[in-house]
């Protein structure tokens, strides 16, 4: 790395132990001092507190290197160009840890004084400094032990003529991803052979890696086009436009149509890549061979569609010499990896890591890591146990190991057995765990909360944001009084599990990116956690996977409406959850009660048209792509279950309902309800604020927001209510500040809670040094949303961390008393359908005798009435009856009037239960709608 190139003020290098970065640091160090400017200078603060510096006196050269950037003289000129390195910020004593993370947060000074700053750490990322300029940059290392022998093998096949395909294959935890990327960090250096594409698992990164053809075609179009071939990709899109009623010999068929589109969508651009590669090959010029790299081959043939584009391009390679025998080859090579080997990679070359040679190698591995701490001979003993406890799985190995450097036992033959997979090792360690923590009160409500926690993350292979993670923790299903968890969501429960010893099945998101997710780390770990052998009783995968669809879907409405920007998580995985479940109900003993849960999940899905239209007119993402090959997918999944009969699941048991027509102009006189979702609830954005203009003050505002007494820190009335936009506010709501002292902590907090209106309602009454703020678009709920509420009261304080770390923390408070502000109720001008959850509750429940969903209490009913007449103007409301305006695209299409006047009245059944009834009120000759 030159030293232009670093750019960042702040760099910080994390791995798990200080001899793994290191090489790093001693690598940085040599080429900075190799600058050649003469004024490129360095000052080292080894992991033993030993200064050393490129200059005769190493502590003075550190001492005006701190000094310059705590704002000592300024030098004439431009500044000297200086590196600090710290191998070990973590055991870093007081004398020097507090100047240099006092450095470390005046990324200004830093600049100005011509200093840059890399701290050494280790993996756990939740201490460093605030650094408070966004080009900070964070490099993470693994632990990796080299496996020369395999590489080169790899190496030679890549780099010489004969099989077109090498299959990387071994048991899950093998090794083959570490392998792959190591590969392929070789093949990277070497001249004889470009890496054109390479999708490689990275646990580290925020979501996990996905295939597409389309994404590996044009990747290797751009190698192409480097060396002089061009090639373009056709754009392909799918368009839902209307229904297709059609008939066959068993009746009437209700479908959808597609325009534009080929469902396969594989074959043309795959064979545009195989015209190219055969035009480069027919040129007669020399070319460097192309490498396509695909790892975890067998977690991507589970996904909808799989690696379609890739078994077809090695089918025409497998075809070039058959139908030209002489002709030149393609210089393509195709490296994968995967648990087993495919059918259609039958001619491939094999690299099995499985053998006594594998032993050897985590002999070798474990023995390196044991003897940082250990004297040879027990690091040889250990090194044989981990070799016993490993069965030939580097995960296995890596886990044992990071069981013993978490405070473990010396791994030997009494402290566990042989899993004999990866993921009988982590369903071992997880009940390690869970008798650990289970000695106390206080740790068994952590372990409970922790469990779940994994549970939840380990729900989708992608894992879950944080505003998802927090919706769903707070949700509490049918069944429930409230979300079973210890801890809220804002109380800490983030900092337990990163505190705890779950820590590394977890890979944590970046708090600055909203996209990032809590997922687990390997695969066999979120089976580990999905198949526990011992599990607390109130924590189940069946219940959090109900509470995920219950929060993140309309499908109960009660969760946010379908969102392709926002919610692909929920559009891409509710299917996959609901066959999940399903699956898990057929099993034997069967549970009835889970199976019909399921389908009628099943109905609701598929009968919502906005379900399927957002899947397939939002296809393309990066991160969490969607499209038809998802949908049909999943279906082909449900419909594949053992036990499943999809012929009984009934459809539109009320007849069809027709697709969103588009493109429809709107008419002049009444238009119809708008596309809604299966419910009239908002979808819940967890930490959005609300917008602005449609705040109204409460009759009672004054109440609400006065200045407490002036207490020993002297709070006056801020000038303003806080909200979850606020970058302090946002800060303490999530937890990131890190104090070195609880007065520091203190003395933070009054200066935030001073700038904001403080509430009158609680400060009197509590301690002085937890104010209580109004915050708008805090944990706002969905019974808040119903009140109008845009905001939530919470109360802050200051937290202790491990580590003597001081944090500040925000607690919502529960209360019925008025808020400041609320949202202004708009009605709508437009006409609801029959589509509208309500009305097709009341056509439900005439078509179907007995009523298939009757009302529990008058009340219920009521209910139902008054938030018709809420959410449209056009209604006369009077106790027990409500009249209304309905759009019938039935009537439209048959040429009459498409608004119908109707009355719906509560009408009470045996039983002791109630019905809404519905019925046409005639026009009156010569009225207008």
């Amino acid at each position: 790395m030159a030293p232009p190139d670093l750019v960042a003020p702040v760099a910080v290098v994390s791995a798990h132990s200080v001899q793994d970065r290191q090489p790093v640091l001693t690598a940085l160090a040599d080429t900075w001092s190799r600058d050649g400017s003469g004024t490129a200078e360095w000052v080292r603060i080894t992991e033993d507190q030993d200064v050393r510096s490129s200059l005769p006196d190493p502590h003075a050269a550190l001492e005006r290197l701190l000094d310059s950037v705590r704002g000592g003289p300024v030098l004439q000129g431009r500044p000297p160009r200086r590196l600090l390195l710290v191998d070990d910020l973590d055991e870093l004593t007081g004398r020097l840890s507090r100047p240099v993370e006092m450095a470390a947060r005046n990324c200004a000074a830093l600049a100005e004084s011509g200093v840059r700053l890399v701290l050494g750490v280790g993996s756990d990322l939740r201490y460093l400094p605030e650094v408070d300029d966004p080009r900070a940059l964070v490099v993470s290392l693994r632990h990796v032990h080299p496996r020369p022998r395999l590489v080169e093998r790899i190496s030679s096949w890549a780099t010489s003529p004969g099989d077109d395909v090498l299959l990387v294959t071994g048991p899950p935890g093998a090794g083959k991803t570490t392998l792959m990327q190591e590969a392929v960090d070789t093949l990277r250096a070497d001249d004889r052979v470009r890496v054109a594409f390479e999708l490689l698992r990275d646990w580290d990164a925020p979501n996990p890696p996905v295939f597409t053809t389309e994404k590996m075609v044009r990747s290797v179009a751009e190698a192409l086009g480097r060396q002089g071939f061009g090639y373009a990709l056709p754009d392909d899109v799918v368009h839902i436009v209307g229904s297709v009623d059609a008939q066959d010999t068993a009746g009437p068929i209700t479908g959808v149509s597609f325009t534009g589109t080929s469902i396969t969508g594989v074959a043309p651009t795959v064979d545009g890549l195989a015209a190219q590669l055969r035009r480069r090959a027919l040129s007669g010029e020399p070319r460097t061979p192309l490498l396509i790299v695909v790892d975890g081959l067998n977690e991507l043939e589970l996904e909808p569609g799989g690696p379609a584009g890739l078994r077809a391009l090695v089918a025409e390679l497998e075809q070039q010499p058959r139908s030209d025998p002489h002709g030149p080859t393609w210089g393509v090579k195709i490296l994968v990896s995967s648990q087993y080997q495919p059918d259609w990679l039958s001619p491939a070359a094999v690299v099995d890591l499985r053998g006594p040679e594998v032993d050897a190698e985590i002999r070798a591995y474990a023995h390196d890591r044991l003897s940082a701490r250990l004297d040879s001979g027990q690091a040889l003993d250990a090194a044989e146990a981990v070799v016993r406890l490993a069965d030939g799985l580097f995960i296995v190995a890596h886990g044992h190991l990071e069981e013993w450097e978490s405070g473990g036992a010396v791994p030997s033959a009494g402290t566990a057995r042989p899993a004999g997979s990866a993921v009988g090792y982590y369903q071992d360690r997880l009940r390690r765990l869970r008798e650990t923590m289970s000695g106390s009160v206080v740790g068994a409500e952590e372990w409970e909360d922790t469990e779940r926690f994994l549970t939840l993350a380990a729900l989708t292979p992608q894992g879950l944001t944080a505003a998802e993670f927090g919706t769903v923790w707070q949700t509490a299903t049918a069944g429930e009084e409230k979300s079973p968890g210890h801890r809220p969501w804002k109380g800490g429960v983030v900092a337990m599990v990163a505190n705890g010893p779950a820590r590394t099945f977890l890979h944590l998101p970046d708090p600055a990116d909203a996209g990032d997710r809590f997922r687990l780390i390997h695969s066999s770990v979120r089976e580990g956690v999905l198949t526990p052998v011992v599990t607390h009783p109130r924590i189940s995968a069946a219940r959090e996977r109900d509470r995920l669809l219950s929060a993140l879907t309309p499908l109960d409405g009660t969760g946010a409406a379908w969102d392709p920007v926002d919610g692909r998580l929920a559009l891409a995985s509710a299917l996959g959850l609901i066959t999940d479940g399903i699956e898990e109900a057929l099993r034997h003993p069967a549970d009835p009660e889970a199976l019909r849960r399921g389908e009628l999940l099943v109905r609701r899905l598929l009968e919502d048209w906005q379900w399927l239209t957002h899947c397939t007119e939002h296809a393309e993402d990066p991160a969490i792509p969607l499209g038809m090959a998802l949908v049909v997918g999943q279906l082909g999944r449900l419909v594949g279950l053992d036990g499943f009969a999809p012929a009984a699941l009934a459809l539109w048991p009320d007849g069809p309902v027709a697709a969103p027509e588009r493109p429809a102009p709107p008419e002049p006189t009444a238009s119809p309800e708008p596309s809604r979702p299966s419910t009239p609830v908002e979808p819940v954005r967890t930490g959005a604020a609300e917008p602005g203009p449609t705040d109204e003050p409460a009759a009672d505002d004054a109440h609400t927001a006065a200045p407490p007494s002036r207490g020993a820190h002297g709070w006056s009335r801020g000038a303003r209510y806080a909200t979850v936009q606020n970058p302090s506010i946002r800060g303490i709501i999530h937890g990131s500040y890190r104090h070195h002292s609880r007065q520091e902590a203190l003395d933070r907090l009054m200066a935030i809670s001073n700038s904001f209106t403080l509430s009158r309602l609680y400060n009197r009454e509590l301690d002085p040094e937890r104010p209580i703020l109004w915050i708008q678009g805090y944990e706002l709920t969905l019974r808040d949303r119903a009140r109008n509420l845009i905001g939530n009261y919470a109360r802050l304080s200051v937290a202790r961390l491990g580590n003597d770390r001081w944090t500040l923390a925000a607690e919502k408070l529960e209360t019925d008393r008025p808020h400041p502000k609320r949202r202004r109720v708009q009605q709508s001008h437009h006409h609801p359908n029959w589509g509208h959850p309500i009305l097709r509750r009341v056509l439900h429940n005439q078509r179907t005798d007995p009523p298939a969903k009757p009302y529990p209490d008058i009340t219920a009913a009521q209910k139902d009435l008054d938030e018709l007449q809420d959410q449209y103007l056009k209604t006369i409301p009077s106790p027990g009856e409500l009249r209304i305006m309905v759009w019938d695209g039935a009537r439209k299409r048959a040429g009459l009037d498409a608004i119908v006047r109707v009355i719906l009245t509560i009408e009470a059944l045996p039983g002791n239960v109630f019905v809404i009834r519905a019925s046409e009120v005639p026009a009156r000759p010569g009225s207008e709608s």
